[in-house]
């Protein structure tokens, strides 16, 4: 499905509003500038970097859709379109952080992915949000030393680390440690670090809520 008006062979509308028009037309407004999310398919959680096929098939229709978006809205929004978000999840616990074909695997689709972002309009950059669960899973020193060689080998731009807090992944002290390996492997391929802030919180029954202001304030100042 999509949320826009798709010319794009086995999509359909899932809504009579064009919502990618009215963000962008509202953040025009507002002066707020937007990166555009692009695909996501709920396989992603089964597959991730073990299935090359599916992966480079899901890149493929990255591609047809970056590519609608770009020649229908930048035109008229070229100052409140900021960029892209590549919507692959990627996390600290997947098997690409440990075995070597999982890890070209997704090193080749985010090339695929990020070349043709960059050739529609080399101004945009291309951004990703990984995520890490403190309870297990790759170190903060692993996790950095990772993303410094996926980043190292592939365009994308921009790492956008999630915080985890909103869903429990982390505590606020356990946040410094892993920013700074993180963000030390990206910048030492030459991309830029950015906090991903989850500014809700996870109640009892697994719902997501608004997080207390005091506590987002705190996850700034941390961050």
């Amino acid at each position: 499905t999509a949320i826009y008006p798709t010319r794009l062979a086995g999509y359909t509308q899932s809504s009579s509003l064009d919502q990618v028009e009215a963000a962008l037309s509202l953040a025009k407004k507002y002066g707020i500038r937007v990166f555009l999310g692009l695909v996501f398919n709920d396989e992603w959680w089964q597959k991730e970097g073990s299935d090359r096929e599916w992966l480079l098939r899901e890149a493929g229709e990255i591609k047809a859709v970056a590519s609608e978006l770009y020649a229908e809205y930048y035109p008229r929004y070229p100052d409140t379109f900021a960029g892209w978000y590549i919507n692959w999840e990627m996390d600290n616990y997947a098997g690409y952080n440990r075995r070597e074909m999982p890890k070209a695997n997704m090193i080749e689709a985010l090339q695929l992915v990020a070349a043709h972002l960059d050739g529609l309009n080399p101004d945009l950059p291309s951004s990703i949000a990984p995520f890490f669960n403190t309870a297990g899973g790759a170190s903060p020193e692993d996790y950095g030393q990772f993303w410094f060689e996926v980043l190292s080998q592939t365009g994308v731009d921009i790492l956008m680390l999630q915080d985890g807090i909103g869903v429990n992944h982390a505590d606020l002290e356990q946040l410094p440690e892993w920013y700074r390996h993180v963000c030390a492997g990206v910048r030492a391929a030459g991309k830029l670090c950015w906090s991903d802030l989850e500014n809700f919180a996870t109640d009892q029954d697994g719902s997501f809520v608004p997080a207390p202001s005091e506590r987002v304030i705190q996850q700034h100042q941390v961050a």
